[in-house]
């Protein structure tokens, strides 16, 4: 039996050669055609021609040709292609295409001052010679997301942290090619935006310490293998090494509130650097209900001190020794603030405010050089929530790299030669700092239609190129949509004053084609709905409860006003609107209504054509999944509950359903959702086994692969699924 880990290229049966059998929708002449549904007010038949099983086998797209370094990052691409992994990379998805850069995550230094590992919002780390202002290798894990990296003390290598895979793979940094790479051990769960997660170099090199935002590892830098771990059950905000290596610094956290529960409080732990054994315990924060923000040090590389931050009710910073008498109180340190870092001789320190980069003499507090900040340049708060923001310096602080976003994505002051803080790489902005755009595919997974700084525009997966732009209300956009077919694309802003209309733009020349205001709509959100060839579309609230919708014939030109709507419309089969509310799901042909599914039911996906429909089940003692044949109104293939996330009652939620019913997206929901601040769930890709319908498949659905937290949009297939801008592919 295949594990879900285990390599494969995807090769299943292939969808219908054409579009399935459709009935007569409501206002639409009926199909007349022999292999066709015979009446309006059928639900979904299919003749036996249609037989996904006797189809020729469809594989997964080729994938383009990957990006090559080096290139310029003045601008910086916003397209980035990966490689199609080997067979010694495990599951059948892997990340495929890149199309925004995002703001940076972090930066590291090289400890020569020369390269700087630029962590960006994409999850790609890209290594940048400053002085010719190009990438000359690109750190792209095929499948995870890396959010913190580090130089090695010698340069030679770069170690990554995937903190949402719990993936640590060590680079080479010349070339850019993996060494290894290192599953650590926990739950794969995503924590949103928490800036969490950390990685150090021991000073000989030899060690690291790494964490994925919760428990820390002690790692063989030569092999990977895990000496030790701790703190299984933290939430890790940095760690590092201080005290020549002999001692390591963690600022760890827990959860903790009242229903919406997050992070809160904690402490700087001290441990040996060799067992990561507790020495001793500073700078507790209070957390919920008296939060106080989160534990924050700077450890010195050389002497026996470690810096902490104050809180609110006691500003300033402390000091306490990191030896065996580990804990000890020392005389309070000459700043303010806590430093951005230590320098490598322990002796000066980086410091910086709203106004000014400086490096200072520990000692004294002498300022001996200095810069001047400019608006938009990234500088952590010390005091709150944000104590790994992008900026770090080299080991002898000659030269110090600043992470912002935009036309300030890295800038770079070179302490030794003025007070000039200069810009090394740009890129487009894209309107989203910290939030994922919104996308969606068309059906055949060939075009993206991307929320951008304002605007739509619709690009080509195989190589980024613009297709379409789309003129949008300068405000962030808020919802898109994109026909299966791939002709025309909707979007809309943000809420807010005033709220841009919707309008529905041909992409084959830009013409706006019709406007979309719900002006039953209200202050709701609005969802589109377009039919399986994409002429039609359904304009209607985004609510369960239903309401009226406007009905737009795009052949005829012609718009129908208060269509009602008696709950969600997920999609259509045959022809047929298929609708879901608390009653259960079913299929509306004409004035009457087919009897209900899925009763209770609180997630549910419709495959494109709609034959097969997927329902979560909350109300199910296992809390699983359903697959139906609509046609037959009947469970057609059963999921089961995970069982290693019963801690968080978690229950299986319908995301994506493949044409032929072969591929099952599954997500999960907690038990109590309106009560919940927790991680965010993989989603299972379960394969159903289906290779001809009506047959009953003859083995049990199988788990092949897991992938992030729900995605904004899967192709038809199911070969090509979206994370707003990131696409990961079947391969």
């Amino acid at each position: 039996m295949l594990g879900a880990c285990d390599a494969r290229p995807l090769r299943l049966a292939g969808d219908p050669a054409g579009d399935m059998p459709l009935a007569a929708d409501a206002g639409r002449a009926p199909a007349t055609d022999a292999g066709d549904a015979a009446a309006a007010g059928d639900v979904a038949t299919q003749d036996a021609s249609h037989d996904a099983g006797s189809a020729s086998d469809l594989g997964a797209k080729p994938w383009s040709p990957p990006t090559a370094t080096p290139f310029s990052c003045a601008p910086l691409p916003s397209t980035f292609l990966f490689a199609e992994p080997g067979p010694d990379v495990p599951g059948v998805y892997a990340r495929c295409g890149s199309f925004a850069v995002g703001r940076a995550m972090q930066v590291a230094v090289s400890a020569d001052g020369a390269r700087v590992a630029l962590v960006t919002g994409d999850g790609i780390v890209r290594v940048v010679d400053i002085a010719s202002r190009t990438v000359v290798a690109a750190l792209a894990p095929p499948r995870a997301y890396a959010r913190r990296a580090a130089f090695s003390p010698s340069g030679d290598t770069i170690m990554t942290v995937a903190p949402d895979q719990r993936e640590v793979t060590l680079w080479r940094a010349d070339s850019g090619t993996p060494v290894w790479t290192v599953a650590l051990p926990g739950h794969h769960y995503t924590y949103g935006t928490w800036p969490f997660g950390s990685v150090a170099f021991s000073p000989d090199g030899r060690s690291a310490v790494v964490s994925p935002g919760s428990g820390y590892f002690l790692l063989d830098v030569a092999t990977g293998a895990v000496r030790a771990s701790g703190a299984d059950a933290a939430i890790v905000i940095d760690v590092a090494y201080g005290w020549g290596g002999r001692r390591v610094v963690v600022a760890q956290s827990g959860l903790g509130g009242n229903c919406a529960i997050g992070v809160n409080g904690g402490s700087v732990a001290i441990l040996d650097a060799r067992t990561l054994a507790g020495v001793a315990a500073v700078a507790w924060r209070e957390g919920y209900p008296y939060a106080e923000g989160l534990p924050q040090f700077r450890a010195s590389p050389t002497d026996d001190l470690v810096l902490t931050a104050g809180t609110f009710s006691q500003p300033g910073v402390s000091a306490f020794r990191l030896s065996d008498g580990g804990g000890a109180p020392l005389p309070p340190a000459p700043m303010a603030s806590l430093p951005l870092a230590f320098l490598d001789d322990g002796q000066r320190v980086l410091m910086g405010d709203g106004a000014q980069l400086r490096i200072v003499r520990l000692a004294d507090g002498a300022v001996l050089a200095g810069a001047a900040i400019e608006p938009g340049d990234a500088i952590p708060d010390t005091t709150w929530i944000n104590p790994l923001a992008p900026i770090a310096a080299s080991s002898d602080g000659r030269i110090v790299a600043l992470g912002g976003s935009d036309q300030r994505l890295l800038r770079v002051w070179n302490s030794a030669a003025g007070d000039v803080i200069g810009d090394v790489c740009t890129t487009e902005a894209d309107g989203r700092p910290y939030g994922v755009a919104p996308s969606a595919l068309s059906g055949d997974g060939d075009l993206l239609a991307l929320g951008w700084d304002g605007d739509a525009r619709v690009l080509r997966r195989a190589d980024g190129a613009r297709v379409a732009d789309v003129a949008g209300s300068g405000s962030p956009i808020d919802s898109i949509w994109l026909s299966p077919d791939g002709k025309y694309v909707a979007s809309i802003g943000a809420s807010g004053v005033p709220r841009p209309s919707p309008l529905l733009i041909r992409i084959a020349d830009g013409a706006p084609v019709a406007d979309l205001t719900n002006e039953n709509l209200g202050s709701g959100r609005l969802s589109l709905v377009f039919s399986p060839d994409g002429d039609r579309v359904y304009a209607h609230p985004a609510s369960s409860l239903g309401g009226m919708a406007d009905f737009f014939d795009l052949l005829q030109g012609t718009r129908t006003s208060g269509v009602n709507v008696p709950g969600t419309l997920l999609g259509f089969s045959a022809d047929c609107p298929v609708y879901q509310s608390s009653q259960g799901i079913w299929a509306a042909c004409g004035h009457e209504l087919g009897p209900p599914v899925a009763a209770g039911a609180t997630s549910a996906a419709l495959s494109p054509g709609g034959l097969f429909l997927a329902t979560g089940d909350p109300e199910a003692a296992d809390g699983g999944a359903t697959l139906w044949l609509v046609a037959q109104q009947t469970p057609f293939a059963t999921i089961g509950r995970r069982l290693e996330d019963k801690p968080w009652d978690a229950r299986q939620s319908a995301v994506a359903v493949s044409r032929n019913g072969r591929l099952v997206l599954l997500g999960e929901d907690p038990g109590n959702p309106a009560c919940y601040d927790g991680p965010g769930f993989e989603v299972e890709v379960v394969d159903t086994h289906v290779t001809a319908w009506p047959a009953m498949p003859t083995s049990p659905p199988e788990v092949i692969d897991r992938l992030p937290p729900p995605p904004l949009s899967v192709d038809d297939s199911a070969f090509t699924v979206a994370y707003g801008p990131q696409l990961w592919c079947a391969r």
